[in-house]
């Protein structure tokens, strides 16, 4: 199964049972630019699981959008466990949606490698968003080094 077709298995998934259990998912993106949240709704009925898409590029976003703390950047830097948790909390915040998934990492890659590496992330966000209403975690849950949730 190509990555593509991997992400598309896993959506679809992720959509039936967001649909099932009528919960509506927001996402936070720095690195991968708004391709999760463009996987998403690509999907068809898509409005009625997913909620908001934010692209909070920078530091200035993050903050200015998601309530990211400027202390937690600088003592942290951008690409960290703790500034994913607060853009997952400022995502679900700001949405209303009953979960939010954030993404934040470093993506190296020049030329083809790019798309291939930012599917990766956004495959793995999926599979935690899974993984994570399937074994109904508690409220907060760290499922990767860069993919933060939260549950309220």
């Amino acid at each position: 199964m190509s990555d593509d077709n991997l992400l598309a298995a896993r959506v679809a998934e992720l959509a039936e049972l967001l649909h099932s259990k009528g919960l509506k998912l927001s996402t936070a993106e720095s690195c991968t630019g708004g391709w999760l949240a463009k996987t998403l709704t690509d999907r068809p009925g898509s409005s009625a699981w997913f909620e908001f898409g934010f692209v909070t590029y920078g530091n200035n976003a993050k903050h200015a959008l998601l309530g990211v703390r400027e202390e937690t950047l600088r003592d942290h830097g951008a690409v960290s466990q703790q500034v994913a948790e607060e853009m997952a909390v400022g995502a679900r915040r700001v949405s209303g949606a009953d979960l939010a998934v954030a993404i934040t990492g470093i993506l190296i890659g020049i030329g083809f490698w790019m798309p291939a590496l930012i599917g990766a992330f956004a495959t793995l966000a999926v599979l935690s968003v899974l993984r994570f209403i399937e074994n109904s975690m508690p409220s907060e849950v760290y499922a990767h080094h860069h993919l933060r949730f939260r549950r309220e």
